[in-house]
């Protein structure tokens, strides 16, 4: 097994800490209903594919949602971790291309020194298995959840990243590992509030 700390690294410091500390922080405003745009990019080894991303953020997670995940998590690993997130209120939805669409149960957002913002984002079912139809393939089994951040400045805009199928781990004493099934994060760029 996998574990990579790429550049989602600060979405999951922002998933960890609201895991592990629900309700000691003050959201940032808005609230919600908000909605990014954005484009990912896969790239293969004979060619590189784009699609558009469609993120609508009905409200964030509430302080108890968080509880019950963090608790999960904490004390019962993943197993424990995904029936909570799924037993979660659906929060928004991802919407890729035109047509597929992936249930938000998790959203959450930081502040930045810079006045922007670092949003966190994970749906109840993975939404791409890069290489997973490549000779030798890993097995899919496991990677049950999709990890969005986006990295907002001050008027919405910005950049992004995906890791597309995933799972995650506590890491005492206060984080998470995730295991990305791809080799390295979809990256998300045009990155704007509508």
């Amino acid at each position: 097994m996998r574990y990579v700390g790429f550049p989602l690294a600060l979405g999951l410091t922002v998933l960890a800490a609201s895991l592990h500390a629900a309700g000691a922080r003050v959201p940032a405003a808005p609230s919600g209903p908000e909605t990014f745009t954005a484009t990912a990019t896969v790239k293969g080894p004979n060619a590189t594919a784009t699609a558009s991303v469609r993120v609508q953020i009905d409200r964030y997670t509430e302080d108890r949602d968080r509880k019950a995940m963090r608790e999960a998590l904490t004390y019962g690993g993943f197993i424990k971790f995904y029936p909570a997130l799924k037993a979660s209120p659906a929060v928004g939805q991802v919407t890729v291309g035109t047509d597929l669409k992936f249930t938000i149960r998790w959203a959450s957002q930081e502040s930045t020194a810079s006045g922007g913002r670092v949003i966190t984002i994970v749906t109840d079912q993975p939404i791409y298995f890069v290489g997973g139809s490549r000779e030798g393939a890993k097995k899919k089994a496991g990677y049950d959840v999709a990890i969005l951040q986006l990295d907002l400045d001050a008027a919405g805009a910005g950049t992004g990243r995906i890791a597309a199928a995933a799972r995650i781990k506590p890491k005492p004493p206060e984080g998470i590992q995730l295991d990305d099934y791809a080799d390295e994060p979809i990256p998300l760029s045009a990155v704007k509030k509508q």
